[in-house]
């Protein structure tokens, strides 16, 4: 039951100095302190509450989140919020010692999006760990990687602990345009930009490329950190759904027809986090939709070279070199992520604009790891191990696919990548993925929901695995306690029947 009688006699001074957001949350601490607004109780939904104070919601939003941040209350998400047991227990409460920075700082940092930490398990606690699509250490060439930092330490001398240029070092520059053309991509050096990692290179681009005014268009289910890239970048969100052959044109098609687009964001390659590939049909239509609409596309390329089955296709840029898109990719998937390099591959017209933001940025990115890898690339270290990689991630993917085909209910179903990190489960009708994910992970295998993958909460009919940081026994350990966690909750009282379950995305 929601209480609003500590609302009966409490008025906004609208002529105080007093910022709104601070006198709605000073009347719920003292409704607390008072003892009107006990331990356990519900606070009106932001929504209603800004109705009835004629206010604006991000003006009690902003409220609650201070009342948070200082012990007040606490929420959780679709459930509300709730005074905390034990708030405001005495009058010298030791909350109330860190209220007026709390408050002061609240009206100054905006609202986070904040990383769900539930199916996050500790670092060394046994859980098997299906959730973690990066390199698996185990495979890290230690000793290579360290002879080479030694010899360019040696020949370089204090020139790589310097500065570099804020596009980066340009041999290394000059490798991946060549590492691009052996893919059927043919980029001048000029147009590579080195980042610190993809995800630096995915934030100038919606910084440049996404309008106040204009979407985001998003595969879904897609990266989760382009979902918070672009919340904190305040950029509105619009989902394109995803089958068995990639993103679907079509439906990006009618989209375009309704929406005003900055740019689509896409992984045709083994997307995260379905896994699936974008058809060769697909490829030449979305390139041409694109064109006609003035689209501008930012492929991320993260993890094309992880194919277990055959060569994987190339960039877009492969495509007859289409002016309309910009590329991503890194080192910290196909290698290890220490170095934090990535690359950006920018139109002529964007280069000077992603220099700048890339200087105002950071400066420039670490020389000697850039050295260092210009050194192991040419060596032909990269391509030896990433021949170890796709060795035993390709058995391991193996090992999932046939733990799946094994262990898991009928009514459940999975896609088959032929490469890359990820797979996508859907859960039997009626099972929820944050349920399952709470359920498995108190069994000791983590998984992560379909929540996380959509712009709007959707998603919850299905689970992200991935398999690279897992032995195959350890993988066909985690599937047996998975399936056996979703068979036990299908067996449940009214798990059948309960409201929502989903139409599956692919």
């Amino acid at each position: 039951m929601v209480n609003q009688s500590f609302l009966d006699e409490f008025h906004l001074n609208r002529a105080e100095a007093t910022p709104l957001y601070l006198q709605i949350a000073e009347a719920v601490r003292g409704a607390i302190r008072s003892g009107r607004l006990a331990g356990g109780e519900k606070l009106p939904p932001t929504r209603d509450l800004a109705g009835r104070l004629d206010v604006n919601r991000t003006t009690v939003v902003a409220a609650y989140r201070c009342l948070r941040d200082e012990g007040w209350v606490e929420s959780g998400i679709g459930a509300g919020t709730f005074v905390r047991d034990g708030a405001g227990s005495g009058a010298e409460d030791p909350r109330r010692r860190a209220e007026e920075g709390a408050s002061f700082w609240a009206s100054r940092i905006p609202e986070m999006p904040r990383p769900e930490p539930r199916w996050l398990p500790h670092a060394g606690d046994g859980s098997i760990l299906f959730t973690s699509p990066t390199a698996d250490p185990e495979l890290f060439p230690v000793d290579r990687f360290r002879d080479v930092l030694d010899r360019v330490i040696r020949r370089e001398g204090a020139a790589c602990l310097d500065y570099g240029p804020p596009e980066g070092y340009g041999p290394l520059r000059d490798l991946v345009a060549e590492r691009l053309a052996r893919r059927g991509a043919s980029v001048d050096r000029s147009r590579v930009l080195l980042v610190n990692g993809s995800q630096q290179g995915l934030e100038i681009a919606l910084r440049l490329l996404v309008p106040r005014g204009r979407f985001l268009l998003v595969e879904e289910p897609t990266y989760p950190l382009a979902l918070r890239t672009a919340r904190l970048l305040d950029l509105p969100v619009r989902g394109v759904p995803v089958d068995h052959e990639g993103l679907r044109v079509d439906a990006l098609e009618r989209i375009l027809a309704e929406t005003p687009a900055g740019m689509l964001y896409t992984m045709p390659v083994f997307q995260n986090p379905t896994g699936a590939t974008l058809s060769a049909g697909r490829r030449r239509q979305l390139l041409a939709l694109a064109a006609r609409h003035g689209l501008p596309i930012v492929e991320d390329d993260y993890d094309a070279e992880l194919d277990y089955g055959g060569e994987a296709p190339g960039p877009l840029l492969a495509e007859g070199s289409p002016p309309g898109v910009v590329l991503l990719g890194t080192f910290s998937k196909i290698l290890f992520p220490a170095p934090r390099v990535g690359w950006l591959v920018v139109p002529e017209a964007l280069v000077g604009p992603a220099r700048e933001m890339k200087t105002c940025a950071d400066l420039s990115s670490g020389l000697l790891a850039q050295m260092a890898l210009h050194q192991f690339c040419r060596e032909g270290e990269l391509d030896l191990h990433l021949a170890r990689v796709r060795d035993r991630n390709g058995r391991r993917l193996a090992a999932m696919l046939a733990a799946l085909e094994e262990e898991m209910p009928a009514s459940a179903r999975w896609t088959r990548p032929a490469g890359g990190m990820t797979l996508w489960v859907w859960l039997p009708a009626g099972l929820d993925s944050d349920a399952v994910a709470d359920e498995a992970m108190k069994r000791g295998v983590a998984v992560s929901p379909g929540t996380m993958f959509f712009h709007d909460g959707r998603g919850r009919d299905g689970l992200r695995l991935s398999f690279i940081r897992e032995s195959e026994e350890r993988i066909r350990e985690g599937i047996a306690v998975l399936a056996g966690t979703i068979r036990e909750m299908l067996a449940r009282p009214g798990a059948r029947d309960r409201a929502g379950a989903q139409a599956p995305v692919l």
